[in-house]
């Protein structure tokens, strides 16, 4: 069963997301949520998430450090980036791709209103 891990500062938001997927049927599991970037780092260190799903804009440390962190940290995590701005240009350099199976983006993408799987090409 894959661990998720979702990371936003909006306590609401997460709650959302959590409560929108069937997260079970996809053979996944809700492992912890994290309120800001640096916490959602620690928690992605201790408990090594096969999933983040991460807002850009946190306090702390944004989405877009959590990510380049979380890579060094779990190579092959997947990533699913919130964008509550209505625009995610500022994640323009990501590209789709990743193990997370394909039949779950959509179950996970349009459950999350504006959102977008990318896996970073450093």
């Amino acid at each position: 069963m894959w661990k998720v891990i979702i990371a936003d500062d909006e306590k609401l938001i997460c709650r959302l997301i959590e409560a929108l997927v069937d997260w079970e049927k996809l053979n996944m599991r809700i492992a912890g949520k994290a309120e800001n970037g640096l916490e959602a780092l620690q928690m992605v260190r201790e408990l090594r998430p096969h999933l983040l799903i991460t807002d850009i804009r946190m306090p702390g440390c944004d989405g877009l450090d959590l990510i380049r962190q979380a890579r060094e940290l779990s190579p092959d995590i997947e990533i699913v980036i919130i964008s509550g701005s209505g625009s995610t240009s500022s994640a323009t350099c990501w590209t789709a791709g990743g193990s997370l199976p394909r039949r779950s983006w959509p179950k996970i993408i349009s459950s999350t209103s504006k959102a977008a799987v990318f896996r970073p090409s450093f």
